[in-house]
């Protein structure tokens, strides 16, 4: 029966790595939810996503899933905030800009960095359960 063997060569590292997987790396991580707040800084997660508004700046982006580590980078879309109606019908919003947030999350503190093109990172510290001060935007 060699033939039988040989397959049982091959299919023994398959099965060892079916076995050591653990159910928790099969499932997707549970989305990271909350308030967090620092200065002018408010960031709002659920499970359907997140909005960081950094003074009158504010992005959008996909639930934030971090890793067994607390680690996260998730890919955004900022815009400037105005409270102001355009002043003519020519006036349009600025398209959202692409940008990326990543991070840590541990215990109460999340440090967040956002990066966007042609800017110098931007490095936050937040607090979870505090509410940063909304600017208001004109």
């Amino acid at each position: 029966m060699p033939p039988l063997t040989a397959r049982r060569l091959l299919l023994f590292p398959l099965a060892l790595a079916a076995a050591s997987a653990s159910p928790a790396a099969a499932q997707e991580a549970a989305p990271l939810v909350g308030m967090w707040g620092a200065g002018d800084v408010l960031l709002a997660l659920d499970k359907e996503g997140g909005r960081l508004q950094i003074g009158c700046l504010l992005a959008r982006f996909a639930p934030v899933r971090p890793d067994a580590a607390g680690r996260f980078d998730v890919r955004a879309q900022v815009e400037p905030i105005s409270a102001l109606p355009p002043q003519s019908d020519e006036d349009e919003a600025p398209a959202p800009a692409a940008a990326r947030l990543s991070g840590r999350a541990a215990g109460g503190t999340l440090d967040l960095v956002l990066e966007r093109a042609g800017e110098a990172p931007r490095r936050l510290r937040l607090m979870l359960g505090q509410r940063g001060k909304q600017a208001r935007c004109l």
